[in-house]
């Protein structure tokens, strides 16, 4: 879709149509609008060519960073685009959320607290155990040749996954509350962050007043002190909530986007059945369509950017999906091009922020992909299926029909 057509669709009118176009999404772009991320590639395509770091009066106000050299120094030049406070592009609502809300050097000690759980020595032992969680959610639907792929499949994967390898609970029930909390968030429902947090608190406080005290990520951030202090309730509260909010929402995504690709293109299902499959297409796939499309931060200090003025103070949304698909940096972008010899995408982020679940969310793809092509072949997208994705910074499909045949 060109930027012209794409813009007249925004309102279901053709090409002829006078309104909205692109150069309006300048001042008005809001991805938390359905209509706006529908077109969001076609959009930034436009930004980065016409104003690539324009100003929209959406949420408050926010400049967006379009261009991938500037988005990579706004991830990594923490002196001048702070994460610290309510930088979030959705809205907290005033919760605290640890690490990604801080900056050095207090981010450091939190991420070091975090750290041990996520290593990936750690997570390649748990790999049987993961192939085992996707094939017990394979298994109810596995006969019926049809399914949902995000809720009976991606969603309650990851969900147990982070529940039974970083959390190690076997209870699930909090986990699977949680995930309604996240794609909430996500989609840029602020109030939902202050009844996500007493979700956690009261999931957090319960492991406290039991005396549960072992080696569990839980019990370390209960008991974890940081620039000589104990966390206060609100951090460690909010420590948990961004686990929570890595670990549900974004693979869900990838697994998704993955799937949803294996019905359109069958020569798909040969190149993901190759041995070492996972070293070059899963990043294609995560440049091509980013899980996290965009991270928020706050100016520090007054800074000129891509041509633009921006003050202290000012919020700032740094478009990471936009940043993956530069023309400049990336030879036919919006192309999935399994064979690229360089990938330098920021799907992960970058710097200090960098994602720390990002082992395991490599492992998981992998994981996800094979157990599924061990049982199944020739996929297809269900027959009348509408598909939509969810608006926001991660855009999950609402839904991913599917049918398929059983491997014989």
């Amino acid at each position: 879709m060109d930027a012209q057509a794409a813009g007249a669709a925004l309102t279901g009118q053709d090409e002829q149509a006078q309104e909205p176009s692109f150069e309006e999404l300048l001042e008005t772009f809001d991805l938390f609008n359905t209509a706006h991320a529908d077109v969001v590639h076609d959009f930034m395509k436009y930004a980065r060519a016409k104003c690539p770091v324009p100003h929209t009066k959406a949420r408050g106000g926010q400049y967006l960073i379009t261009r991938y050299d500037d988005v990579r120094r706004a991830l990594t030049d923490y002196d001048s685009f702070s994460s610290h406070g309510d930088a979030n592009v959705v809205g907290t609502n005033g919760v605290v959320l640890p690490p990604i809300d801080e900056d050095p050097p207090q981010h450091h000690q939190f991420r070091q607290l975090l750290n041990p759980y996520f290593h990936p020595r750690r997570l390649a032992a748990e790999e049987p155990r993961i192939r085992d969680i996707a094939r017990k959610t394979i298994s109810p639907w596995l006969e019926a040749g049809h399914c949902d792929l995000i809720a009976d499949f991606a969603s309650p994967f990851v969900t147990d996954v982070l529940a039974q390898v970083i959390f190690d609970q076997q209870d699930t029930e909090i986990f699977r509350r949680a995930d309604e909390f996240v794609t909430r968030t996500a989609t840029g429902e602020a109030q939902a962050f202050l009844y996500f947090r007493d979700v956690i608190a009261e999931f957090v406080d319960r492991r406290r007043d039991a005396g549960v005290n072992g080696d569990d990520i839980i019990s370390k951030i209960n008991s974890a002190v940081v620039n000589g202090r104990k966390l206060t309730d609100a951090e460690r509260t909010g420590a948990v909530m961004i686990l929570f909010g890595g670990g549900l929402d974004t693979t869900k995504v990838a697994i998704g986007n993955i799937v949803a690709e294996l019905a359109r293109d069958k020569r798909l299902e040969g190149v993901l059945r190759q041995p070492g499959w996972e070293r070059h297409v899963v990043d294609e796939f995560l440049r091509h369509d980013s899980p996290v499309v965009t991270q928020g931060r706050i100016a520090a200090q007054d800074i000129e950017i891509g041509g633009q003025c921006i003050r202290a103070g000012d919020r700032i949304a740094v478009h990471i999906a936009s940043a993956n698909r530069d023309e400049t940096i990336f030879e036919h972008a919006d192309e999935l091009d399994f064979a690229r010899e360089r990938n330098p995408h920021l799907a992960f982020g970058l710097g200090v922020h960098r994602c720390i679940g990002m082992h395991l969310a490599r492992l998981q793809i992998k994981v996800a992909i094979e157990e599924l092509l061990r049982v199944i072949t020739d996929i297809r997208i269900a027959p009348n299926a509408v598909l939509r994705r969810h608006a926001g910074v991660a855009r999950v499909y609402e839904e991913l029909p599917i049918e398929f045949e059983r491997v014989q």
